[in-house]
């Protein structure tokens, strides 16, 4: 068991525990929840059901962004995701890339985020509904499938 998912098995009861997640592409999009993808995806990955500002924060806080690379994939309806990625790690950098499957669009920052903090509140807003991230963050349209 890696340190990531100890942490995981102390912040949440037994009921409520994170899931394995299924690693596909398409399964990720279409499982509404949080997808975390520790260390270059050389850690299991973790998959939360719940959407709280809560599980988001535990999340994003429970890795070590100082010295490994992640993923945590947002999926707030089917095919509408948020994806916060990378390290504080110069070599790396932190990103954010917002996805809508349903209509076929990949938005990412136009100012890649620099703290945790920020990639934090970009999540939160996330989750919210609607177009709150927007204000929290200015993208552009990366790509129309």
């Amino acid at each position: 068991m890696g340190i990531f998912e100890a942490l995981i098995r102390l912040a949440f009861p037994d009921e409520t525990r994170p899931l394995v997640s299924d690693n596909s592409d398409s399964a990720i999009h279409q499982r509404i929840g949080i997808h975390v993808f520790p260390y270059f995806g050389e850690e299991e990955t973790v998959y939360v059901a719940e959407l709280t500002d809560d599980a988001v924060r535990q999340a994003i806080r429970g890795l070590d962004w100082e010295h490994g690379f992640h993923q945590v994939i947002v999926v707030r309806e089917r095919g509408v995701s948020m994806e916060t990625s990378g390290s504080l790690l110069p070599a790396h950098g932190l990103s954010v890339v917002h996805e809508d499957r349903t209509t076929d669009a990949i938005m990412m920052a136009r100012e890649v985020p620099e703290t945790i903090p920020e990639l934090e509140a970009i999540q939160l807003a996330f989750i919210k509904g609607g177009d709150a991230w927007r204000s929290v963050r200015e993208f552009y349209t990366l790509k129309r499938r």
